[in-house]
Parts: C-alpha cells; sequence; structure tokens
C-alpha cells in the first residue's frame, strides 16, 4: 500500500496558504503525533489554523485532509471548512482520536510497540448534525455513502473525488 507522507507544518501562517505552489495539493495529513512514538509531536492546530486554511484559494483542488489526533479542535474548525467556498473538491475529512498504550508493562519499563485501544469519531458522533444543520447536506462528513468505508485510503478519494470543482 502507497503511504502519502506525513507533511509537518508548525502554523498555518499566510505566506503558507498564499503559495501558489498548493493548488497541486490533493490530500493534506497533519496528524498530532506520530503512532510509532510518543514523544514526537507534529502539529498542534487549533480552529483558527483551519479556518485560515478554508479561506486558501490556493487549496481548491483539496480532497481528502486527515487532521487524526487534533484534541484542540472543536466543531468551529469543521464549520468553517464546511462553510468555505474554496474548498470545492473535498471529499473526506478524517478526524479521528485514538489512544496508543504500550502492551508490555513491567517493573522498570513498558515494552512492545505501540498499539491502538481505543478510537472516537467526533466528527461524525458530535458534529455532524449541526454542520448540516448550518450548511445542508456535506459531502466529506459521509466518507462510507462514498467510499464503502469510513476511512478510506487517500488515493481512492484523490482519485475518485465526491465534488469536483467543475
Amino acid at each position: 500500500m502507497l503511504r502519502a507522507p506525513i507533511i509537518k507544518i508548525p502554523s498555518c501562517g499566510a505566506a503558507l496558504l498564499a503559495s501558489p505552489h498548493l493548488a497541486r495539493i490533493r490530500s493534506l495529513r497533519l496528524p498530532a503525533s506520530y503512532p510509532e512514538n510518543e514523544h514526537t509531536e507534529l502539529n498542534r492546530l487549533t480552529n483558527d489554523d483551519i479556518a485560515r486554511l478554508a479561506v486558501s484559494p490556493q487549496l481548491h483542488g483539496l480532497r481528502y485532509l486527515d487532521l487524526a489526533d487534533q484534541r484542540r479542535l472543536d466543531l468551529g474548525a469543521f464549520d468553517a471548512l464546511a462553510a468555505s467556498h474554496h474548498l470545492t473538491e473535498l471529499s473526506c475529512v478524517r478526524f479521528e482520536l485514538d489512544t496508543y498504550e504500550r502492551p508490555g508493562t513491567f517493573t522498570f519499563a513498558t515494552s512492545g510497540p505501540r498499539v491502538l485501544t481505543h478510537t472516537a469519531r467526533p466528527l461524525s458522533e458530535l458534529y455532524a448534525s449541526a454542520l448540516e444543520a448550518r450548511h445542508g447536506r456535506v459531502a466529506w462528513l459521509h466518507p462510507r455513502d462514498a467510499y464503502g468505508t469510513d476511512s478510506p485510503d487517500i488515493e481512492a478519494v484523490v482519485e475518485h473525488p465526491v465534488r469536483t470543482s467543475s
């Protein structure tokens, strides 16, 4: 399976979001952490960061947005995405909060790889009804309808977007 690289963006600054190179971007992975290493923190996005991303005219071709473990985000961030007139091809937003633990705990240390122990999907569980009450049907809230799963492959979304600019 082809894995998309994780992009580390310290802050969604105005200069970055104005770059014409973003017009070629079809997927963004902005997870808060790297599952294989609990000491690595990648991105700490806020609602304001997502609001700035949502109004960037350069991201008109964005189809897949992965915001895994972004615990600072709430309804306001996703409201900005749903209200955006620039994200015309956005077809899937992944927002899952995962908990990882080490399976082996001994007197002096833990061992083994981190294992996923819990997944919450606040986007569909908590925010979907409020977003659709405000904006009507939001296609990126329903990946199961288009792709048959709540967590579709990036490649499927990029190659077969639910929404298109035309």
